[in-house]
C-alpha cells in the first residue's frame, strides 16, 4: 500500500520552465542569473484543513524551500504534500484540521486554529487571512510565539521584535520549521553556485559600452569617481533605503486586518 502512495507523489509534482531573469519579452531585468539545474515543482497543501489524521510516509528536499517537505497520508486516503515541523520522523501522525481532537500522540507538526493553541506555544506556517493558505513563517527553522489572545484576535511575537495581531480564525502548525542547519550550509566551490542558478559578478570596466556605463576603452581602465550600476544609477554614497519603510519598520505593533 505503501508503495502505491509514494507512486502517487509524481502526480503532485509539475516541470518549472526557468525565465534565467528575463521578462515576457526576453529582455534581461535580473543581471547574473541563469536557468540552474531542472527543478521539480511540488503543489503543497497550505490550507491544512481536513480534519484528519495522517501519517507521514516520505521526507524529501525541495528545490523551492528551504525546509523539509513530507508526504503525508491521512485516514481517509487523501494524499498530499506539507511543510514539516522540527523533529518529525517517518511514520510520524500528525492532525490537520479546523477542530481541535481531545487526545493527540504528538502536538509537533500538527496544524489547527490559533484560538485552539495554548498560550506561549512556539508556532509557524501561519495564515495571515482565514482559509488563504499559509504565508507567514516558512523558511527553514524558523519560528514566533504565540503571547496573547484580545476578542477575535492573536497576537503573535515575531524574531524581529514586532507584535502581529491577527484572527483566532487563522491556521497554524505548532513548532518550529524544519532542517534549522540550512543557515550553516557552506557551497564550498564555485560549481555549485553555478548549478543553483547564479553566474559569476564580471567588473563593469571589462565590459562593452553598450552593457555598462563604466566600459568601453582601450586597455586596463579605473573605474570613475562616482561609481554606477548598469542603470546608470549611483552607488556610493548615495542612500538606497526607503524612509517610508524604516518609518513603519520602527512600529511595535502591526495589526492585520
Amino acid at each position: 500500500m505503501l508503495y502505491f502512495y509514494k507512486k502517487i507523489d509524481k502526480l503532485l509534482t509539475l516541470g518549472q520552465s526557468a525565465c534565467a531573469g528575463r521578462n515576457f519579452y526576453g529582455r534581461i531585468c535580473v543581471h547574473g542569473r541563469w536557468k540552474g539545474n531542472k527543478n521539480l515543482y511540488r503543489n503543497i497543501d497550505f490550507l491544512r484543513r481536513i480534519n484528519k489524521n495522517g501519517i507521514i510516509i516520505k521526507i524529501i528536499y525541495d528545490s523551492f524551500h528551504t525546509g523539509h517537505i513530507g508526504l503525508i497520508v491521512y485516514s481517509n486516503g487523501f494524499v498530499s504534500y506539507i511543510l514539516l515541523a522540527s523533529e518529525s520522523y517517518l511514520k510520524d501522525h500528525v492532525y490537520c484540521g479546523s477542530i481541535k481532537p481531545v487526545n493527540l500522540e504528538k502536538e509537533q507538526g500538527s496544524s489547527y486554529l490559533l484560538n485552539e493553541i495554548k498560550l506561549f506555544s512556539t508556532v509557524s506556517n501561519i495564515e495571515l487571512k482565514p482559509y488563504k493558505g499559509a504565508q507567514l513563517i516558512r523558511s527553514a527553522g524558523s519560528s514566533c510565539l504565540l503571547i496573547g489572545k484580545i476578542k477575535n484576535k492573536a497576537i503573535l511575537k515575531l524574531n524581529s521584535g514586532w507584535q502581529l495581531k491577527i484572527s483566532v480564525n487563522c491556521m497554524a502548525m505548532i513548532g518550529a520549521i524544519s532542517n534549522a542547519e540550512h543557515k550553516k550550509l557552506i557551497l564550498g566551490k564555485a560549481g555549485k553556485s553555478y548549478f543553483l542558478g547564479f553566474k559569476p559578478k564580471v567588473r563593469g570596466v571589462a565590459k562593452n559600452p553598450c552593457d555598462h556605463p563604466h566600459g568601453g576603452g582601450n586597455g586596463k581602465k579605473s573605474k570613475p569617481k562616482m561609481p554606477v550600476n548598469f542603470k546608470a544609477r549611483a552607488t556610493v554614497d548615495v542612500p538606497t533605503t526607503n524612509k517610508k519603510h524604516q518609518r513603519l519598520k520602527r512600529r511595535l505593533f502591526k495589526i492585520y486586518v
